[in-house]
């Protein structure tokens, strides 16, 4: 069995730091949406958005860390609007975005908030699915509204991993994705892997 804290640093990793699934490992080509500017991009090196270094931000209060893909503030309203890429999966359906990828923009949404140098809740925040060219799919631009049910989805995960770390309690991975466990940072000790 793994030890509880290395199943515990990988569904942070894989929950809350948002970094599983890294478009960043993408080249994401589309441009900024007009009336946007840039805050923090996480995007990495081959990219053709106007990128500024990548912003950690934190939520001490419930003790979470997290990059996120970008961040736009709004230029008329002010509002920040966290951005995540993700690659378009094969059965891909315009207009829908997977949960663990809204779970994912839902950790974003509590950061701005937590982060005292965004220090506002955004209205919503984007999913934008591209092809391996790294442009939009038609469709792929899903926008999460910023309910309070979606981020206690976020609070939930965060007191469940606490009371593990307390009570000793194994967290186990939850999902069957074979490209999920190819990028995972701790595939080689973790003994419920799915790749062979």
């Amino acid at each position: 069995m793994i030890p509880t804290l290395t199943i515990l640093f990988f569904a942070m990793t894989a929950l809350l730091v948002v970094s599983i699934g890294r478009c960043g490992r993408v080249r994401v080509v589309g441009g900024l949406p007009p009336g946007f500017r840039v805050i923090t991009a996480d995007l990495g090196r081959d990219t053709r958005m106007d990128s500024r270094g990548a912003l950690l931000l934190r939520d001490n209060e419930w003790g979470i860390t997290g990059k996120v893909d970008l961040l736009l503030r709004d230029v008329a309203s002010r509002a920040a609007i966290p951005v995540e890429y993700k690659p378009a999966w094969q059965e891909f359906e315009p207009g829908r975005a997977r949960p663990s990828h809204i779970l994912q923009l839902a950790a974003a949404l509590v950061l701005c908030q937590g982060d005292s140098r965004v220090g506002q809740s955004p209205p919503e925040g984007w999913i934008r699915y591209i092809d391996r060219r790294g442009t939009v799919v038609p469709g792929g631009e899903v926008h999460i509204p910023n309910t309070p049910e979606i981020r206690e989805r976020v609070f939930a995960i965060v007191q469940r991993m606490r009371r593990a770390l307390v009570t000793g309690e194994e967290l186990h991975r939850d999902h069957r994705s074979v490209a999920k466990c190819r990028r995972c940072s701790v595939r080689n000790a973790c003994d419920e892997s799915v790749v062979a």
